[in-house]
């Protein structure tokens, strides 16, 4: 997205099969243009800086499995609702602390 709103020409950002087998469910834009994505997988948040090209996972190993949707909140929050594929699991909504607030 370039000055103004306008779209440039397509591209390839972000390519899943790097990764195994995540589906990805959601994205977020942060205020310094850090994407991150969620993910069906054991570390579900990944981050993609556009800057470096960089992929990363946000709190590996302690964020909740399985996050179905993210949403900014107010501030630097968060919020994720993550959950099994099992019916019997509760879906639970996380407030993560992400250190930086969302895109405008």
């Amino acid at each position: 997205i370039g000055s103004g709103g306008s779209l440039g020409p397509q591209e390839v950002i972000v390519d899943f099969a790097q990764f195994l087998s995540p589906v990805p469910r959601d994205f977020a834009f942060a205020s310094d243009g850090t994407i991150f994505i969620s993910i069906d997988g054991v570390n579900p948040l990944i981050t993609y800086n556009p800057g470096s090209g960089k992929f990363d996972y946000f709190y590996k190993n302690i964020v909740p499995p399985y996050v179905k949707q993210i949403k900014w909140g107010t501030g630097n929050y968060l919020y994720m609702i993550s959950g099994n594929l099992s019916p019997a699991q509760n879906w639970t909504v996380y407030r993560v602390d992400m250190g930086m607030t969302a895109a405008p």
